[in-house]
């Protein structure tokens, strides 16, 4: 079962489809400041704004993680390998930060502390995934 999130990290995923490739970076602007978007290829992604970072299915086989910086957030989007990667995700994740994953990548036990979340489900930011709302959405 796989894991969208908002209509933002839809456009995102759109344009970080295909193959590995230097990341690149388009800046939107939005109310409080730019959201700067980082396309690190395939289906990661860095999305920062009002000074958090989030990145969206963070792989070292598929993506440049140089260019990711400290996630203050991590949103793991399917249990298959082209966006699942434990490695990856300890290697972007900030101590402590949250790790949002889908059910089955929870069971597997190979990310510490996951915070799982079902399709059709929103956490806001107050339940602690860095002040940041989430909104899972079946694909």
């Amino acid at each position: 079962m796989r894991l969208r999130w908002s209509v933002a990290l839809l456009v995102v995923t759109m344009m970080s489809s295909g193959q590995a490739q230097t990341p690149s970076t388009t800046s939107v602007t939005a109310a409080g400041g730019p959201i700067v978007i980082t396309a690190l290829g395939h289906a990661s992604v860095q999305i920062e704004y009002g000074g958090k970072v989030v990145i969206v299915d963070p792989v070292t086989m598929m993506a440049d993680l140089s260019k990711a910086k400290p996630a203050d957030l991590v949103l793991v989007t399917d249990i298959h390998g082209d966006h699942y990667d434990p490695a990856a995700v300890a290697k972007v994740r900030k101590p402590g930060a949250p790790a949002v994953v889908p059910q089955a990548v929870a069971d597997m036990k190979q990310i510490p502390n996951p915070t799982v979340m079902m399709n059709a489900t929103m956490r806001t930011n107050e339940q602690s995934l860095a002040g940041i709302t989430v909104i899972a959405v079946p694909a």
